[in-house]
């Protein structure tokens, strides 16, 4: 009994210390557009962005910057831009001058899940907010909404 007591500490201590760690990690890794446009996981990097900024202080400062390419194919700067863009309204933010940049619309519209489907496209072409839009991102009015 005594052991099991002992083991279950052990665990405890070592489960705080696992918790503490990945926290400071997490706190060290600035989450930016770079490391979403960087990410192997681009839908994965942009929710953490998205989670993160609802959390900043300092939203203005998380877009104000355009990402560097990178890794990040074209389509993912765009979309960047366009949330750079849909965040600075919706938070009544100076929007970034660099979204408005013509490397940051894509030359040819593209569409959530890449979809063929022409009634849906039609359909995400009235529900994409004006941010999207303009850059030829059809992705619809819940894009960037987070639980």
């Amino acid at each position: 009994m005594i052991m099991d007591t002992q083991n279950q500490d052990f665990s405890r201590i070592a489960t705080r210390k696992i918790i503490k760690n990945a926290k400071f990690e997490r706190d060290s890794i600035s989450i930016d557009l770079d490391y979403v446009a960087n990410h192997s996981d681009f839908t994965f990097g942009l929710c953490e962005f998205l989670d993160e900024f609802k959390r900043s202080d300092n939203k203005g400062g998380m877009i104000e910057n355009s990402p560097q390419p990178g890794i990040a194919s074209r389509e993912s700067l765009c979309i960047l831009a366009a949330v750079a863009h849909k965040l600075a309204n919706d938070y009544s933010l100076d929007i970034p001058k660099w979204v408005f940049h013509p490397m940051y619309k894509m030359p040819h519209p593209i569409f959530a899940h890449n979809t063929t489907n022409e009634e849906y496209q039609r359909f995400l072409i009235g529900d994409s907010p004006r941010e999207f839009a303009d850059k030829n991102v059809f992705y619809g009015s819940r894009a960037i909404e987070r639980v």
